[in-house]
């Protein structure tokens, strides 16, 4: 048991971290937060915890954390997080500040996804690094390769540097496909094997949803607990921050899926020339190995087969589908999809014999020798190559469908390349699987963020989550920042309802209200939309007129790049949408106003959106009530926490949702209390930003 006093000596005015760090602030929903998850701890059971800007919910958990492994030292907590900006500052600073204000040593690691490191065999062996060293010191190729020497853990997030003429992130980090394994020269050096070396030996790891999800799913699909490892080491102890993201991200790590993209890469595996002076693929190297004479040809022919039905399929759904995003499929199509069942069930014939024949060819292989690398690869793609065949014979079999939710989705693969459409069987919820797999496993689970309730209570959240089925202790935590002085909450009063069918006439109506604010504040702005149609339009209207920089999120440019490049330009406009309205961070002047132009509402035409709420509605209940407005009311206040980040920010939300004023007095109780006008006309929308900003 830890003793509530060893967390009063760090977090309580006059402790230790006061103490350790400038202009420390007095925060008491910090203590009562950490006092709580030290409860959960101690009593090995749930909590949930809403902890408002400011808080300082990171020294809450982490400081807990860090007792209980000082004083369980078995045990290991797991920190995991949605955004890598967040895992990057729990490692460099919160974990270490913690860690030297207590004068105490606990061993602790990042452990990112494998893409997030460099492979330093790929860096060397590129071309752009021959005779490294008779290159001038100062080009792009000799900074990276001093970064890579010196860098402590290979994430390419900390490179801040340009990347040499030809090279491109992918083409340095590390990769499953192409690792050598203990083969590698490097690998004693290597990132991401030390990333995992590390892990095995920290008592307090930080990672990210995603591996967290694949790991529970591991789990779960091998009928195991936590007292091994899998992508993660054996742990007891979790804590979720950035929890409101966990139903989504969950829900896409359990979501089968399969494309022609996707077998074309597996079947690259096999067949590609990749073993560097052995000039083989991974197929005839291993059946170099074997006894097995005849598995080769069957095989190659299955492949190629596969390769071309699939090839057909992609082709027939493009004709189906003709834009880019998803579509649910439902009975009323089944008429329409004789083809691609046909093509699909042809498919997964040639794959199962490419399945078998693999099976066979490893059991009669000899990997003894050193060869265990190659024998991992091979069985990873003939498992990746099997679920393939499960996945289309489950789509394709309308009779034995469950309430799982399918889907094909049609991406955009490059400027040159074919799309590709995938199909998708999604769970329709995973409150079950998330029950299933993590909080009835573990000791403890700590889920908190800034934005979890709905109508004063967790409800909504813990029953997405599966949280219902496990007592929790519950905790809300209000900001310290001055809403009511520091932040201007504007209304548009003639704004028009937003409906897909008005949608140009909308933007038409908005451009000139989001020119009006931006020019009156100077800049310093954060437009958010939620779909890049509207963006993209308000955007092409507006970027010429506004006398500021003007940026706008899209594909080419980083997410990172973007929001660097909008900090150190402090009147800059950024437009975006999707992961902007949440997860960023910028203090002081650089943002003033955030305009949010439309409500964010799900899509109703999003698959397991709207499987979802035809369900509640079967049900006979309100899917707008139960599912549409809690899921706006997070979003919504995920946008308007953008805003003010310290103390002494000070700035305006200003929302333009005509909707807003016929849902106004349930949606502000759901919001911070700020400094709303309610005497505001139109008119004066120019006049109360200058006057409250300058």
């Amino acid at each position: 048991m830890i003793d509530e006093v060893q967390l009063e000596d760090i977090l309580s005015p006059g402790g230790v971290l006061s103490k350790a760090v400038e202009h420390y602030e007095d925060r008491s929903g910090q203590i009562e937060m950490a006092k709580n998850i030290l409860s959960c701890y101690n009593n090995s059971s749930c909590g949930v915890f809403e902890a408002g800007t400011g808080i300082g919910k990171s020294f809450a958990y982490l400081s807990v954390a860090i007792l209980n492994a000082l004083e369980n030292p078995n045990e290991r907590s797991v920190i995991a997080t949605s955004t890598i900006t967040l895992q990057k500052q729990l490692f460099d600073r919160d974990i270490p500040t913690l860690l030297d204000a207590c004068g105490v040593i606990v061993p602790y690691a990042l452990m990112l996804g494998r893409s997030n490191y460099l492979c330093l065999r790929r860096l060397y062996e590129n071309s752009a690094f021959a005779d490294l060293f008779s290159q001038d010191q100062r080009t792009a190729e000799a900074q990276l390769a001093t970064w890579a020497e010196t860098t402590q853990t290979g994430v390419l997030d900390d490179y801040k540097g340009d990347y040499p003429d030809g090279v491109i992130r992918s083409d340095i980090s590390s990769d499953f496909d192409l690792c050598l394994g203990a083969k590698c020269p490097h690998f004693n050096r290597c990132y991401f094997y030390k990333s995992k070396r590390n892990a095995d030996n920290a008592k307090i790891i930080v990672t990210n949803h995603h591996l967290l999800f694949t790991d529970a799913r591991q789990r779960l699909e091998n009928g195991e607990g936590y007292d091994e490892r899998f992508v993660l080491p054996s742990y007891s102890r979790l804590v979720i921050d950035e929890c409101h993201n966990i139903d989504r991200n969950a829900t896409s790590l359990f979501t089968r899926s399969f494309s022609y993209r996707d077998l074309t890469f597996q079947m690259r595996k096999l067949t590609r020339v990749k073993y560097g002076n052995e000039k083989q693929s991974l197929l005839e190297a291993v059946t170099m190995l074997s006894r097995d004479t005849e598995s080769y040809g069957r095989i190659n022919t299955a492949l190629e087969n596969a390769s071309r039905i699939a090839e057909r399929m992609n082709q027939h759904l493009l004709e189906l589908i003709k834009r880019p995003g998803d579509v649910r499929v439902t009975d009323k199509h089944f008429r329409y999809l004789d083809e691609f069942v046909s093509l699909a069930m042809a498919l997964a014939e040639e794959l199962k014999r490419a399945v078998v024949s693999g099976l066979f060819l490893i059991e009669r292989t000899d990997f003894s020798n050193g060869e265990e690398q190659k024998e991992k690869t091979f069985q990873s793609v003939i498992d990746h190559l099997s679920a393939f065949v499960d996945i289309l014979r489950d789509f394709s079999s309308f009779d034995k469908w469950t309430d799982d939710v399918y889907y094909f989705s049609r991406k955009r693969n490059g400027k040159n390349q074919t799309d590709s459409v995938s199909i998708n069987i999604a769970p329709l919820e995973v409150a079950t699987i998330l029950n299933k797999s993590v909080f009835s496993q573990l000791e403890t689970v700590i889920c908190c963020s800034a934005t979890l309730k709905v109508d004063n209570e967790f409800n909504y959240f813990k029953h997405q989550v599966g949280l219902e089925e496990r007592k929790s202790l519950s905790g809300f935590y209000e900001s310290p920042f001055d809403y009511k002085s520091n932040l201007l909450l504007l209304l548009s009063q003639d704004a028009p309802l937003y409906s897909n069918q008005s949608e140009s006439e909308y933007v038409e109506r908005i451009v000139p209200k989001i020119s009006e604010a931006i020019n009156a504040s100077g800049g310093g702005a954060l437009v958010l939309f939620t779909s890049n149609q509207m963006m993209n339009a308000c955007y092409e209207r507006l970027k010429e007129t506004l006398p500021f920089r003007v940026m706008i999120q899209n594909s080419e440019v980083s997410r990172s790049v973007l929001l660097k490049e909008f900090k150190e330009d402090k009147d800059s406009v950024l437009f975006a949408t999707q992961s902007f309205w949440e997860g960023i961070d910028a203090p002081g002047d650089t943002l003033r106003l955030v305009v949010i132009t439309k409500l964010p509402f799900p899509q109703l035409n999003e698959p397991i959106f709207s499987a979802r709420s035809e369900k509640l509605e079967r049900e006979g209940r309100s899917s707008f009530r139960e599912l549409s407005m809690p899921e706006m009311i997070m979003k919504l206040k995920q946008g308007f926490g953008r805003l003010l980040r310290s103390q002494d920010d000070r700035g305006v939300v200003y929302i333009l949702d005509g909707r807003m004023n016929k849902w106004r007095n349930y949606i502000l109780q759901q919001l911070p209390n700020s400094y709303f006008p309610e005497e505001l006309m139109e008119e004066s929308v120019s006049r109360h930003i200058e006057n409250f900003l300058y």
